[in-house]
């Protein structure tokens, strides 16, 4: 679609300076990933604040809605994305 990504793995960064914003947003979203429950739900919401995430694409077999701010676009065997509304609470649970 030509959208922009937070983080991919085959477009990695050249210089030191971009190698090291790469790297953060790394690590921010393993942790998004390797989160549960609310911690998930904080976490996205911190993406969100950070680097004004929009969407968020999540496993199939993930549990429905990582937080109440997202909401479900698309869902397949593989994956789920979700669009998020800045506007809603973030608690889930």
């Amino acid at each position: 679609t030509g959208a922009p990504t937070f983080i991919t793995f085959k477009a990695g960064a050249f210089k030191d300076a971009e190698y090291l914003e790469w790297y953060k947003r790394l690590v921010a979203a393993s942790e998004f990933y390797l989160a549960k429950d609310t911690g998930a739900c904080k976490m996205l919401k911190t993406l969100e604040d950070d680097y004004k995430i929009t969407h968020v694409v999540v496993p199939g077999h993930a549990p429905d809605g990582p937080c109440e701010n997202a909401y479900e676009l698309y869902k397949d065997d593989h994956y789920r994305v979700y669009r998020i509304d800045a506007k809603r609470s973030i608690a889930r649970y």
